[in-house]
């Protein structure tokens, strides 16, 4: 997502807070009611986020330009 993103004409501020959103990102998995240790996410957004239907449209608008 992030390598999309960097090719898309988005201006450098957004990429960089889109970036820092998403950097690092962890998730936790609770397996009969014991959390497990959390592990960091590599690829795609994160469920619930706000920013994930913006993305989607990003993601979305560049596959259409590449395709056109």
């Amino acid at each position: 997502m992030l390598k999309t993103i960097n090719i898309s004409d988005i201006e450098r501020i957004y990429v960089n807070i889109i970036k820092a959103v998403y950097d690092k990102s962890t998730a936790h998995i609770i397996r009969n009611g014991e959390m497990l240790k959390p592990f960091y996410l590599k690829s795609g957004t994160r469920q619930g986020c706000s920013l994930s239907p913006l993305l989607l449209n990003l993601m979305l608008e560049v596959l259409a330009r590449a395709n056109s």
